[in-house]
């Protein structure tokens, strides 16, 4: 028998399956906005980084609530099968369009066109409906959210501008080294659009490198899904491409 954390988590995993396009909020905006905007009572926990998709955790007593931010496209994609499941209601509330539905779980979908995501926020407690989750939403402050700063004031200072791809940056994560003779490394998320190959192609001009390896100062870069030119231009157009910048020990 599923715990009831179980079934938020599954919750957050079935209502996050649309193509990924460009959340505008990287994963570490999102954490500091759920941890300083959770409701009274709440605690936020369980943050997880997917492909495509953040969630979250907010914990009351016996109260969980799972927290997805995830494509715009979302509600659209799951209207239908929700439709033939559960009981919806399709409404705007504050300017934003928003669903519910309630079946075996209780689900308020909320489209926000500011950062191109659609918040998701789900329950399995029956004492939590309609009303609670626009508490929660309105908590969150949903209203009043706003997209990522520009790329270029998002980059970490010490990665040297001769690193940086002028393209679409979607997300920057500071990590604990993963290879040894590393202190750390940055885990770069940038969207595959017709500016990613000449961004990555002047960067390895520039500093004498390739896909697999680029390095520069105390910095390398690696692509972490393909190591050739001909294995980037293969990859879908609007898909994710994550690089990886290693900072050495010295």
């Amino acid at each position: 028998m599923k715990t009831l954390k179980q079934v938020l988590i599954l919750i957050a995993v079935l209502f996050s399956t649309s193509a990924f396009s460009q959340i505008q909020l990287s994963f570490s905006e999102f954490t500091n906005w759920i941890q300083q905007k959770a409701p009274s009572g709440y605690s936020a926990t369980d943050f997880n980084d997917e492909t495509g998709s953040y969630s979250a955790m907010l914990v009351k007593g016996d109260i969980l609530i799972s927290v997805s931010l995830n494509d715009i496209q979302q509600l659209d994609d799951d209207l239908r099968p929700l439709k033939s499941t559960s009981k919806t209601v399709e409404y705007e509330r504050n300017g934003i369009r928003s669903l519910y539905a309630e079946g075996s779980v209780r689900v308020l979908y909320l489209q926000l066109p500011t950062i191109n995501a659609t918040l998701i926020l789900g329950t399995g407690n029956p004492n939590i409906k309609k009303a609670e989750l626009e508490k929660i939403s309105d908590a969150l402050g949903v209203v009043n959210i706003k997209p990522v700063k520009s790329v270029a004031n998002s980059w970490p200072a010490e990665i040297p501008a001769q690193l940086r791809l002028e393209t679409d940056l979607i997300s920057i994560q500071k990590m604990e080294a993963s290879t040894e003779g590393y202190a750390y490394e940055y885990h770069v998320k940038v969207k595959n659009d017709k500016n990613l190959i000449p961004a990555i192609t002047k960067v390895t001009n520039t500093c004498g490198g390739d896909l697999s390896m680029t390095k520069y100062k105390n910095f390398t870069l690696i692509c972490g899904d393909t190591d050739s030119m001909e294995g980037l231009e293969s990859i879908k157009a609007g898909e994710t491409v994550v690089f990886i910048y290693y900072k050495s020990n010295n």
